[in-house]
């Protein structure tokens, strides 16, 4: 199957895993490793913050490429800051869709949890999963503050906002970067 962006399923996959092993979790590298293994390809990212997926077989007994098998249509190239903007905006208007359903969210933390959205979206084309630490303390620390109309209340709740977010999208591993 491939995406909206003509990419395999399995590239979009390993460039969201990528993502992930980028904010710190070792975890998400070596599941993009091993799914990159299945389909008969090596990854690495290269110092622009691109993703390259090669086929394996280019490589010669010392990790070099071989430039007799090399064929460059069958590498991909995924840059990594986002995901683009309309895959972006899906998986973020499903996860805030299930954030809102929850019995315990305030408005407030909706308000929030849209605000982050709409920051990741909009500034960084990715989505809500596949955020660092980075992109959250330049929310805290000066999006939120410059960009956000919020009220009080919602200013007050905005690190447990995020939080509450966060778990909904499985980032467990970033709650430290909300205090």
């Amino acid at each position: 199957m491939t995406g909206e962006d003509g990419l395999p399923d399995w590239v979009d996959e390993a460039a969201r895993l990528t993502r992930v092993a980028l904010s710190g979790d070792e975890g998400a590298r070596a599941r993009r490793d091993a799914l990159a293994d299945e389909h008969g390809y090596e990854a690495r990212v290269r110092e622009d913050g691109v993703l390259v997926l090669h086929p394996a077989e280019w490589l010669d007994e010392d990790g070099v490429v071989d430039m007799d098998v090399f064929d460059a249509d069958e590498a991909y190239e995924v840059p990594l800051d986002g995901g683009g903007f309309s895959e972006a905006r899906a998986s973020n208007g499903a996860l805030l869709e299930s954030f809102e359903e929850r019995e315990d969210t305030a408005d407030a933390d909706v308000f929030n949890a849209r605000a982050f959205a709409e920051f990741c979206e909009n500034h960084h084309a990715t989505a809500v999963e596949n955020v660092g630490e980075e992109h959250i303390r330049l929310f805290l620390n000066d999006y939120y503050v410059r960009n956000v109309w919020a009220s009080d209340e919602a200013e007050e709740r905005v690190a447990e906002s995020l939080r509450l977010l966060l778990r909904e999208s499985g980032r467990d591993d970033l709650l430290y970067a909300t205090k």
